[in-house]
């Protein structure tokens, strides 16, 4: 099984601090169906720990394309689609998503009013 090691805090590598092949290929995979539209790349993975000392694994998502408008519902998705990729692989460790945007990022008010349930009011037909 080949292993790419992404990240460790320390210079020793442990088992801790492997991200497997697969794993990073599948998550990947995930960021770029789901934002890749976007420009959404996966700029790092790493293993860790979090706050609680629980085994992390730490995903992070930058976005290229700031004139393309996000949906933030289809970003929000993310976070529960590449938990799923790295449990149906197996992986226990706690997945943090990180989401980078570019300062100017477009995005798509509608969506995020539909989010924040203040669409518009529905005329009544006449």
């Amino acid at each position: 099984m080949a292993v790419a090691v992404t990240g460790c805090y320390n210079m020793r590598v442990r088992t801790l601090d492997i991200i497997s092949e697969s794993l990073d290929h599948a998550l990947r995979a995930a960021v770029e169906s789901v934002v890749g539209c976007y420009g959404g790349a996966i700029a790092d993975i790493w293993r860790g720990t979090d706050h609680d000392d629980d085994d992390s694994i730490f995903v992070e998502v930058v976005y290229t394309r700031p004139d393309v408008a996000v949906d933030p519902a289809r970003t929000a998705s993310l976070n529960h689609v590449l938990r799923k990729v790295a449990s149906d692989l197996g992986e226990r460790a706690i997945l943090y998503v990180h989401n980078s945007f570019p300062s100017d990022q477009k995005i798509d008010e509608a969506a995020m009013e539909r989010i924040l349930g203040r669409e518009p009011p529905h005329r009544p037909r006449t």
